[in-house]
């Protein structure tokens, strides 16, 4: 797999968001503005306020996994470790599976892709980086023996 597409399968969720959030929060603030001082409702202008606020940190969400996903895509050497999970949708009987990646500077990556592109994507990763651990995290190595200052009487 090419890394223009591993960018292109990685981004895909993300890149709705950064055109949709900047575009509800600008119209919200602006909103929040006009209710608040021309038209002088503040009940409206208060939830509008607050909404564009959460709309931002919906930006905020959406912009880093973005980053972190054209990250990984440039260099996947930094994905330490990956596995799959499940989530259970509320409300529904269905679940949801997908492919966290644990990045080395302590970020986390969510890949959400269909099952033949998933399998794709995985066989790209570890072509790209021998070294990444997949499955269940078990640390089957010896605990390290106390420090002396650390033994209690």
């Amino acid at each position: 797999m090419e890394t223009s597409e591993v960018v292109r399968l990685l981004t895909r969720r993300f890149r709705r968001g950064l055109v949709i959030f900047p575009t509800l929060w600008l119209a919200l603030v602006v909103f929040a503005g006009q209710t608040l001082i021309a038209s002088r409702n503040r009940p409206w202008g208060v939830a509008a306020f607050i909404t564009a606020i959460l709309i931002g940190l919906g930006f905020h969400q959406v912009r880093k996994g973005f980053v972190l996903a054209k990250k990984v895509s440039a260099n996947p050497r930094i994905v330490y470790w990956a596995h799959s999970s499940s989530q259970r949708l509320p409300f529904s009987t269905n679940s949801l599976n997908y492919f966290m990646l644990h990045l080395r500077d302590g970020c986390q990556l969510e890949v959400h892709l269909p099952p033949t592109e998933m399998a794709k994507f995985i066989d790209w990763l570890k072509e790209q980086n021998p070294s990444v651990r997949l499955g269940p995290y078990d640390d089957a190595g010896p605990m390290p023996a106390p420090m002396e200052h650390d033994k209690t009487a």
